[in-house]
């Protein structure tokens, strides 16, 4: 996927292992002070009340750990990914500074740049500086949907366990063969409205000894092995 992000004119940043925290947001060109660098809708966060993750039995503590270490959560809230945990805008990935090149008015729904950022340098945001989403978004219906998704969340993106792989999906907790991982949404043409977000699929890595398939020409995957918690999911895809 990386080939083809960089070589787009309207594309700015992907997502790349960080040598400040697992991953982050990376300029695959030099970016202009003053531009919008990251168009998504899939940017914008939802409130979930911290309260309801931790008191629901039916979301892993693996889940409990990764989205609280990783993700923006301040007071009785945390600020999770509009799209889900699988979908999300690149924004999401943005790590924290306190001399950022990056700054957000509303949220992450919207990215500005505060200088210009060369090719290979990574994007930071001020988290303290931060404009929240408004309370008055908060929906008891919403939260009920997201702790749903939550229940099923299994894996995460990470850094590969290949050498100078860069970035892979990993597993966060044990999964069973044959049990189903994810939907894809890719909307099958690679388009830049896609390479501004980021679906879990993007970065399984080929392997001639993958642990998943897919039986239906890429709409969804299963565990084709045992995936122990830790261990790199990887996928075979014939090359035409």
């Amino acid at each position: 996927m990386d080939e083809f992000v960089d070589k787009m004119p309207k594309i700015f940043a992907k997502v790349a292992v960080s040598p400040v925290h697992g991953v982050g947001i990376v300029a695959t060109k030099e970016i202009p002070k003053g531009i919008e660098p990251i168009a998504s809708s899939l940017n914008e966060q939802v409130p979930v009340r911290k309260k309801a993750i931790v008191d629901d039995p039916g979301i892993s503590a693996e889940v409990k750990d990764y989205i609280f270490d990783k993700l923006n959560n301040e007071g009785e809230f945390i600020y999770l990914p509009k799209g889900g945990l699988y979908w999300r805008g690149l924004s999401t990935f943005i790590n924290h500074s306190a001399s950022p090149n990056v700054m957000t008015p509303d949220g992450l729904k919207t990215i500005i740049t505060l200088r210009k950022i060369g090719k290979g340098e990574e994007l930071f945001l001020d988290y303290g500086k931060m404009n929240r989403p408004k309370m008055k978004e908060y929906s008891l219906e919403n939260e009920a949907k997201y702790l749903e998704h939550l229940r099923s969340v299994s894996m995460r993106l990470g850094r590969s366990t290949a050498p100078g792989a860069g970035v892979g999906i990993i597993a966060l907790k044990d999964i069973k063969k044959g049990e189903k991982l994810s939907q894809l949404h890719s909307p099958g043409d690679f388009s830049e409205a896609w390479a501004n977000s980021w679906h879990i699929t993007h970065y399984l890595r080929q392997s001639r000894q993958a642990n998943t398939a897919s039986k239906d020409g890429g709409m969804t995957f299963e565990a084709v092995q045992d995936i122990k918690r830790g261990e790199e999911l990887t996928i075979y895809r014939e090359q035409k």
